[in-house]
């Protein structure tokens, strides 16, 4: 059986076009982020092939560079014919290859030059973390199976050992061909991953099974192969995200601004990482990620149970959730009317962080945030003190361009070994991956 593990293999000499980053981020990291598990950082060969198809390469392209994927096209051909390589190097930054002999792919620095260099197709599949076929016509399913090599797909695909995926895209009768039906058994049996098409209105004007799968499924597939193999793989982790409310009447709640962007992030960064997560989640404004086990905790008392119960047993805790700071001493079993002022009796809700900070069990790693309007690091390295806490992230409610609820702002990380880190206006995901990447160095 064909090996599709983690390649170890790197290659002398001059790098594969991945390596060398584009001079300004890709045309999709500028549009809407994906909503899938992070994969920041990972190098992706993505092999696209003649079908009509070929055009929802660019989507799946952008969907994976959005999530910080390192992504290099490799095009048959036929595909070139359907769609311009130029279109997947604005998204990437890198240049598209598909002409195995051509002396620009072949031997043109920096892809490959020097005596000890790879040629393109070696060099390319040697130092790819996944390689991903999408979509995949009847044609080069036959050939991958057979074990033919004609072109710089193909020939990257025989050279590979890491995992591969390959998505079809074709007419339904050609799908259910047994040809086609025998390609696929074979490649299942040699451990590539097949995501079969969808059934639908297909391109030919026949309906039914052959359609190329959902470019976000196709980008969630990579996204779980990539993540079970990350650095963090093994630990486990719980983050708290989203605000608490506490009932005033059956109608009303005392509760805060938060969306919850910034701990949903978080355990999406982990998650993409490799870590087991937990998310114990109060009143979100938006979805938690996918692949993560979702506790809801929508009261003070709840997430304060939640946490410790749960939260010992990790290796590490971030406190993101925005947990109100008092409730209501008695609840109104009916709704109160509007008769002139309503004074409110409040009570203190639970201290959730400092409860587990002194009940750390095996926890590593314990980080929470500060909220502040004013001297905020100062009170931030009070809080940290205070607490117990290892790590704690430092914010505004209000920064110019961004803020709570909002999906960009400013932070600053403080360490209790005396690590500070400050980031300026940036998207939450971007500062979530900063977070997670301090708390991996410090296991």
């Amino acid at each position: 059986m064909r090996s599709i593990g983690p390649s170890g293999a790197k290659s002398s000499g001059a790098s594969p076009p991945w390596k060398r980053r584009p001079a300004r981020p890709p045309e999709g990291a500028r549009g809407r982020r994906t909503s899938r598990l992070g994969i920041e950082g990972r190098k992706i060969l993505v092999g696209v092939t003649g079908g009509v198809a070929a055009y929802k390469a660019l989507e799946i392209v952008r969907l994976l560079s959005a999530s910080g994927a390192r992504c290099q096209a490799v095009l048959t051909r036929s595909a070139t014919e359907l769609i311009r390589p130029e279109s997947f190097e604005a998204l990437t930054g890198r240049k598209a290859v598909w002409d195995l002999w051509a002396s620009d792919t072949m031997f043109r620095p920096p892809v490959a030059f020097g005596p000890e260099s790879k040629p393109i197709h070696i060099d390319m599949a040697q130092s790819a973390d996944l390689f991903l076929v999408a979509p995949a016509t009847a044609n080069v399913l036959a050939k991958m199976a057979a074990g033919i090599a004609d072109d710089l797909l193909t020939t990257a695909y025989l050279a590979a050992t890491c995992p591969v995926v390959v998505a079809p895209a074709m007419n339904v009768y050609m799908w259910n061909h047994p040809a086609t039906k025998r390609s696929v058994a074979r490649l299942v049996e040699d451990g590539v991953r097949v995501i079969e098409p969808d059934e639908g209105d297909l391109a030919c004007g026949y309906r039914g099974k052959g359609r190329l799968a959902a470019p976000e499924r196709i980008a969630l597939v990579v996204h779980e192969m990539l993540a079970a193999k990350g650095p963090l793989s093994g630990r486990s982790v719980l983050v708290t995200a989203g605000r608490t409310e506490e009932a005033l009447d059956p109608v009303r709640v005392l509760t805060n601004r938060s969306s919850g962007r910034m701990g949903t992030e978080i355990a999406r960064a982990f998650a993409a990482r490799g870590a087991d997560v937990l998310l114990v989640a109060g009143v979100l404004s938006v979805d938690p990620p996918d692949g993560v086990r979702v506790i809801e905790a929508t009261t003070a008392r709840a997430m304060s149970e939640a946490v410790l119960r749960e939260g010992p047993a990790r290796d590490v805790v971030v406190m993101a959730a925005a947990v109100g700071d008092w409730r209501p001493k008695a609840v109104s079993d009916t709704k109160l009317k509007r008769a002139g002022e309503l004074r409110l009796d409040l009570e203190p809700t639970e201290d959730i962080v400092r409860a587990l900070g002194e009940k750390r069990g095996k926890i590593r790693v314990l980080a929470g945030f500060a909220l502040e309007t004013e001297e905020a690091e100062a009170r931030g390295l009070e809080k940290m003190e205070r607490k117990n806490l290892d790590l704690i992230v430092v914010n505004r409610p209000e920064v110019p361009g961004g803020g709570i609820g909002r999906g960009s702002t400013e932070a600053v990380l403080l360490g209790r070994d005396g690590y500070r880190e400050a980031i300026g206006l940036s998207s939450k995901d971007a500062i979530a991956a900063r977070i997670v990447d301090r708390i991996a160095r410090m296991l």
